[in-house]
Protein backbone atom coordinates (compact mmCIF):
# COMPACT_ATOMS: atom_id res chain seq x y z
CA UNK A 1 0.00 0.00 0.00
CA UNK A 2 1.15 3.42 -1.15
CA UNK A 3 1.10 5.35 1.75
CA UNK A 4 1.87 8.44 0.46
CA UNK A 5 -1.25 8.70 -1.38
CA UNK A 6 -3.71 7.17 0.07
CA UNK A 7 -2.68 10.19 2.62
CA UNK A 8 -2.59 12.84 -0.23
CA UNK A 9 -6.58 11.55 -1.44
CA UNK A 10 -7.52 11.78 2.59
CA UNK A 11 -6.56 15.01 1.96
CA UNK A 12 -7.84 16.38 -0.99
CA UNK A 13 -11.12 14.62 0.19
CA UNK A 14 -11.17 16.28 3.57
CA UNK A 15 -10.92 19.70 1.37
CA UNK A 16 -13.48 19.18 -1.55
CA UNK A 17 -15.96 17.63 1.48
CA UNK A 18 -15.15 21.42 3.46
CA UNK A 19 -14.53 23.39 -0.10
CA UNK A 20 -17.98 21.94 -1.11
CA UNK A 21 -19.52 22.70 2.12
CA UNK A 22 -19.05 26.48 1.95
CA UNK A 23 -19.79 26.92 -1.63
CA UNK A 24 -23.38 25.58 -0.43
CA UNK A 25 -23.09 27.92 2.14
CA UNK A 26 -22.33 30.60 -0.03
CA UNK A 27 -25.22 29.55 -2.53
CA UNK A 28 -27.71 29.34 0.33
CA UNK A 29 -26.75 33.01 1.51
CA UNK A 30 -26.58 34.80 -1.53
CA UNK A 31 -30.01 33.30 -2.69
CA UNK A 32 -31.79 34.08 0.72
CA UNK A 33 -30.01 36.93 2.59
CA UNK A 34 -28.81 38.55 -0.49
CA UNK A 35 -31.56 38.34 -2.65
CA UNK A 36 -34.46 39.13 -0.15
CA UNK A 37 -35.99 35.71 -0.42
CA UNK A 38 -37.17 34.08 3.06
CA UNK A 39 -35.52 30.97 3.93
CA UNK A 40 -38.74 29.09 3.99
CA UNK A 41 -39.25 29.80 0.30
CA UNK A 42 -35.84 28.76 -0.62
CA UNK A 43 -36.59 26.01 1.11
CA UNK A 44 -40.11 24.83 -0.30
CA UNK A 45 -38.45 25.50 -3.92
CA UNK A 46 -35.30 23.41 -3.43
CA UNK A 47 -36.89 20.84 -1.35
CA UNK A 48 -34.37 20.77 2.04
CA UNK A 49 -35.61 21.77 5.64
CA UNK A 50 -35.98 25.25 6.05
CA UNK A 51 -33.61 25.25 9.33
CA UNK A 52 -30.73 23.80 7.14
CA UNK A 53 -30.97 26.46 4.93
CA UNK A 54 -30.48 29.16 7.60
CA UNK A 55 -27.96 27.35 9.15
CA UNK A 56 -25.65 27.38 6.12
CA UNK A 57 -26.55 30.88 5.16
CA UNK A 58 -25.87 32.13 8.24
CA UNK A 59 -22.40 30.04 8.61
CA UNK A 60 -21.32 31.63 5.52
CA UNK A 61 -22.26 35.21 7.68
CA UNK A 62 -20.15 33.82 10.48
CA UNK A 63 -17.18 33.46 8.08
CA UNK A 64 -17.54 36.44 6.61
CA UNK A 65 -16.57 38.10 9.98
CA UNK A 66 -14.79 35.45 11.57
CA UNK A 67 -12.70 34.11 8.28
CA UNK A 68 -10.43 32.00 10.92
CA UNK A 69 -13.15 29.72 11.41
CA UNK A 70 -13.28 26.52 8.97
CA UNK A 71 -16.76 26.28 7.39
CA UNK A 72 -17.53 22.89 9.81
CA UNK A 73 -16.50 25.49 12.77
CA UNK A 74 -18.60 28.73 11.36
CA UNK A 75 -21.68 25.59 10.58
CA UNK A 76 -22.00 25.11 14.23
CA UNK A 77 -21.39 28.71 15.22
CA UNK A 78 -24.42 29.33 13.31
CA UNK A 79 -26.54 26.38 15.22
CA UNK A 80 -26.22 27.69 18.88
CA UNK A 81 -25.52 31.13 20.79
CA UNK A 82 -22.33 32.99 20.99
CA UNK A 83 -21.89 31.77 24.87
CA UNK A 84 -22.42 28.07 23.89
CA UNK A 85 -20.26 27.62 20.74
CA UNK A 86 -17.47 29.42 22.96
CA UNK A 87 -17.60 26.24 25.07
CA UNK A 88 -17.92 23.80 22.26
CA UNK A 89 -14.56 25.54 21.21
CA UNK A 90 -12.66 25.22 24.12
CA UNK A 91 -13.80 21.56 25.15
CA UNK A 92 -12.69 21.02 21.46
CA UNK A 93 -9.23 23.03 21.67
CA UNK A 94 -8.66 21.00 25.36
CA UNK A 95 -9.72 17.70 23.93
CA UNK A 96 -8.02 18.09 20.21
CA UNK A 97 -11.68 17.06 18.41
CA UNK A 98 -13.44 19.37 16.24
CA UNK A 99 -16.31 21.26 17.70
CA UNK A 100 -18.55 19.11 15.35
CA UNK A 101 -17.87 16.63 17.35
CA UNK A 102 -17.93 18.19 20.84
CA UNK A 103 -21.52 19.20 19.77
CA UNK A 104 -22.45 16.27 18.35
CA UNK A 105 -20.91 13.58 20.94
CA UNK A 106 -20.29 15.75 24.43
CA UNK A 107 -23.64 17.55 24.91
CA UNK A 108 -24.10 16.52 28.35
CA UNK A 109 -20.02 17.94 28.74
CA UNK A 110 -21.21 21.02 26.75
CA UNK A 111 -23.87 21.64 29.04
CA UNK A 112 -22.12 21.21 32.40
CA UNK A 113 -19.74 23.83 31.53
CA UNK A 114 -21.77 26.12 30.02
CA UNK A 115 -23.75 26.26 33.65
CA UNK A 116 -20.50 26.69 35.36
CA UNK A 117 -18.79 29.19 33.26
CA UNK A 118 -21.70 31.39 33.01
CA UNK A 119 -21.81 31.46 36.10
CA UNK A 120 -18.30 32.33 36.99
CA UNK A 121 -18.80 34.54 34.50
CA UNK A 122 -21.55 36.29 36.26
CA UNK A 123 -19.90 36.58 39.51
CA UNK A 124 -16.10 37.70 38.53
CA UNK A 125 -17.12 40.22 35.75
CA UNK A 126 -15.79 37.83 32.82
CA UNK A 127 -16.67 36.57 29.94
CA UNK A 128 -18.12 32.55 29.25
CA UNK A 129 -15.23 32.34 26.96
CA UNK A 130 -12.74 32.91 29.22
CA UNK A 131 -14.19 31.19 32.36
CA UNK A 132 -14.91 28.06 29.85
CA UNK A 133 -11.33 28.02 28.84
CA UNK A 134 -9.95 27.71 32.47
CA UNK A 135 -12.62 25.08 33.43
CA UNK A 136 -11.68 23.20 30.51
CA UNK A 137 -7.81 23.60 31.40
CA UNK A 138 -8.32 22.09 34.87
CA UNK A 139 -10.46 19.47 34.32
CA UNK A 140 -7.92 17.77 31.35
CA UNK A 141 -5.21 18.26 34.12
CA UNK A 142 -7.31 16.38 36.41
CA UNK A 143 -8.34 14.19 34.22
CA UNK A 144 -4.51 13.93 33.53
CA UNK A 145 -3.39 13.24 37.11
CA UNK A 146 -6.12 10.52 37.34
CA UNK A 147 -4.91 8.89 34.29
CA UNK A 148 -1.69 9.03 35.90
CA UNK A 149 -2.50 7.80 39.23
CA UNK A 150 -4.47 4.81 37.20
CA UNK A 151 -1.64 4.38 35.36
CA UNK A 152 0.77 3.21 38.54
CA UNK A 153 -1.56 1.47 40.03
CA UNK A 154 -1.72 -1.03 36.42
CA UNK A 155 2.16 -0.80 36.92
CA UNK A 156 2.03 -1.71 40.97
CA UNK A 157 -0.10 -4.56 40.01
CA UNK A 158 2.65 -5.50 37.49
CA UNK A 159 5.27 -5.33 39.73
CA UNK A 160 3.30 -7.55 41.84
CA UNK A 161 2.93 -10.22 39.28
CA UNK A 162 6.65 -9.69 38.49
CA UNK A 163 7.91 -10.55 42.14
CA UNK A 164 5.70 -13.36 42.71
CA UNK A 165 6.92 -15.01 39.75
CA UNK A 166 10.34 -14.72 40.46
CA UNK A 167 9.66 -15.76 44.11
CA UNK A 168 8.10 -18.56 42.99
CA UNK A 169 10.78 -19.75 40.84
CA UNK A 170 13.44 -19.37 43.42
CA UNK A 171 11.03 -21.82 45.61
CA UNK A 172 10.80 -24.07 43.40
CA UNK A 173 14.70 -24.47 42.53
CA UNK A 174 15.46 -24.68 46.12
CA UNK A 175 12.84 -27.53 46.38
CA UNK A 176 14.61 -29.06 43.92
CA UNK A 177 17.86 -28.47 45.33
CA UNK A 178 16.89 -30.04 48.32
CA UNK A 179 15.85 -33.46 46.40
CA UNK A 180 19.05 -33.42 44.90
CA UNK A 181 20.78 -36.84 46.03
CA UNK A 182 24.78 -35.86 45.82
CA UNK A 183 27.79 -36.66 48.07
CA UNK A 184 30.08 -33.54 49.10
CA UNK A 185 33.75 -33.45 49.48
CA UNK A 186 34.64 -31.17 52.66
CA UNK A 187 35.65 -28.27 50.36
CA UNK A 188 32.30 -28.83 48.27
CA UNK A 189 30.30 -28.33 50.91
CA UNK A 190 31.93 -25.26 51.96
CA UNK A 191 31.41 -23.90 49.10
CA UNK A 192 27.61 -24.58 49.05
CA UNK A 193 27.80 -23.38 52.38
CA UNK A 194 29.07 -19.74 51.01
CA UNK A 195 26.31 -19.81 48.17
CA UNK A 196 23.37 -20.92 51.06
CA UNK A 197 24.74 -18.12 53.22
CA UNK A 198 24.15 -15.34 49.91
CA UNK A 199 20.82 -16.69 49.33
CA UNK A 200 19.79 -16.64 52.92
CA UNK A 201 21.20 -12.73 52.80
CA UNK A 202 19.16 -12.08 50.26
CA UNK A 203 15.91 -13.52 51.10
CA UNK A 204 15.90 -11.28 54.14
CA UNK A 205 16.68 -8.21 51.69
CA UNK A 206 13.73 -9.39 49.76
CA UNK A 207 11.66 -9.73 52.86
CA UNK A 208 13.48 -6.65 54.10
CA UNK A 209 12.19 -4.41 51.10
CA UNK A 210 8.59 -5.64 50.61
CA UNK A 211 7.63 -7.02 54.21
CA UNK A 212 9.53 -4.84 56.50
CA UNK A 213 9.13 -2.03 54.01
CA UNK A 214 12.52 -0.11 54.59
CA UNK A 215 13.79 2.28 52.42
CA UNK A 216 17.58 0.98 52.72
CA UNK A 217 19.61 1.19 49.34
CA UNK A 218 18.77 -2.51 48.41
CA UNK A 219 20.37 -2.35 44.92
CA UNK A 220 23.63 -1.36 46.26
CA UNK A 221 23.56 -4.50 49.07
CA UNK A 222 22.25 -6.57 46.46
CA UNK A 223 25.25 -5.92 43.91
CA UNK A 224 27.25 -6.41 47.07
CA UNK A 225 26.10 -9.74 48.11
CA UNK A 226 26.15 -10.71 44.26
CA UNK A 227 30.03 -9.84 44.43
CA UNK A 228 30.72 -11.91 47.04
CA UNK A 229 29.24 -14.31 45.96
CA UNK A 230 31.32 -14.46 42.21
Amino acid sequence: MNWKQVAAKDRRLRQDADNASEALARHRYENTVGAGVSFREYARQCDVHESRVRQYANAYEVRRSAPHLSISDALVRASTSADRFDVIEAIAKGGGTSAKTVQTHHKAEVALVHQAASLRAEERGTTVREEAKAIVAITRRRAKAEESAKERRRSSALGWVELDGHLDKARVALAAAARVEVDLTVEESELIHETIKTVRSLLKLVEARFVGMSDRDFDAEVAELLSKGA
